[in-house]
């Protein structure tokens, strides 16, 4: 994602993933703890607000091309505790969008 593109995005992005709640770091740190712009609904044309956000490059590589909800479903979530009950608001609400369950 290019920065130009998400320059409204930056002004409400979280200090944490939006998908397993840890803090960022520089640059330098884990995996777990450097952020990656994500589209939350796979599809680069949606460069919004409700579609854009800030995970840790663990999430990101993780997700991949799956769906959020197939995601949610799968044993890196299970194993980071990554529930629809903990996720970002933005999140949460692209979830309902696609007709997720919120358990």
């Amino acid at each position: 994602i290019r920065d130009y593109k998400v320059t409204g995005v930056q002004t409400c992005a979280l200090p944490i993933c939006v998908y397993c709640r840890r803090d960022f770091c520089g640059a330098e740190g884990p995996r777990g703890q450097r952020r990656s712009w994500e589209h939350i609904i796979n599809d680069a044309s949606i460069v919004t607000e409700q579609n854009i956000a800030l995970c840790c490059v663990s999430c990101n590589a993780s997700k991949g091309a799956k769906t959020l909800r197939d995601w949610l479903e799968s044993r890196f979530c299970s194993r980071r505790g990554i529930t629809p009950a903990n996720l970002a608001e933005v999140v949460k609400a692209a979830l309902q969008r696609q007709g997720g369950q919120l358990h």
